[in-house]
């Protein structure tokens, strides 16, 4: 299993958590406008193109993943669990941005990026789109 480490500086605003809520007073017998609302998400989203290449002959990664900045792949292993799944919806990218995100108690969240048998998150041409919570990350592709 060849890896190949990119560094990629990922500042993210997590200031309010995937599920927020608006509050709006709605009366019987009357109307309310609530009027437009964004929500900040509780995570970031890198999108980029990554290739291995050997001559003329290059692939795309099987797995990408975004470990914390300084983070031997070796050492977050130890201890991970799947904590849950964050998505975005195929009408904002290029595809549905899918992340599996894991976390290790000693050193913090890593984040998966990688296709599954209904979801295309690693494109044939190498462009994926990842999302992470706020930090800095290494980028690392697997094959």
């Amino acid at each position: 299993m060849k890896k190949i480490a990119i560094v990629c500086a990922i500042f993210l605003s997590a200031v309010i958590p995937v599920a927020s809520a608006i509050s709006v007073d709605v009366q019987n017998g009357n109307s309310t406008d609530m009027g437009a609302n964004e929500i900040k998400t509780g995570f970031g989203m890198v999108t980029g193109s990554i290739k291995f290449r050997i001559g003329n002959v290059s692939w795309t990664p099987s797995e990408i993943w975004m470990l914390p900045a300084d983070m031997d792949p070796e050492i977050f292993s130890k201890g991970l669990s799947q904590r849950e799944v964050i998505e975005i919806p195929s009408n904002v990218t290029f595809s549905t941005c899918r992340t599996a995100v894991y976390h290790n108690s000693t050193v913090g969240y890593g984040f998966k990026v990688y296709n599954t048998g209904t979801t295309v998150q690693i494109m044939q041409n190498g462009t994926f789109c990842g999302l992470a919570y706020n930090g800095t990350y290494q980028v690392f592709a697997k094959y």
